[in-house]
């Protein structure tokens, strides 16, 4: 048997069994919940459930949890490390609601720059 043909088979097992026990735990979801609790948690203890280098880290709370859902990340030094964790709401709604998350993205369009409506000069136009 080739080693794709393995992948395959193994990856099509895993699906089949997660559809018959429930869904599995995304380690996105799980980074959130540790960020919801109330001690928050560190760079490290990420980084031990996750398995994702510390950078990685850093770009998910900038890209996914900053940005993506407009979530309010708070940082605060105790003692040698630097503890991470959600606080408040995003625009108004309860942490990681759907209508927190779509509003997030909503606001994000509204942003955007329209785009240009200047004309091309003659001699960039095509032929």
């Amino acid at each position: 048997m080739s080693k794709s043909s393995k992948r395959a088979t193994a990856t099509g097992a895993d699906r089949k069994g997660s559809k018959v026990s429930g869904a599995r735990e995304s380690k996105q979801s799980k980074v959130l919940d540790m960020l919801r609790a109330s001690k928050g948690t560190t760079i490290a203890a990420i980084v031990k459930a996750t398995d994702w280098q510390q950078h990685s880290v850093r770009g998910f709370f900038a890209g996914v949890v900053r940005k993506k859902l407009g979530l309010k990340l708070e940082s605060a030094k105790t003692g040698d490390q630097r503890v991470y964790r959600i606080v408040g709401t995003a625009l108004g709604n309860p942490i990681g609601t759907a209508s927190a998350k779509s509003e997030g993205a909503v606001a994000r369009k509204a942003t955007k720059k329209a785009p240009s409506t200047r004309k091309k000069s003659a001699s960039r136009r095509k032929a």
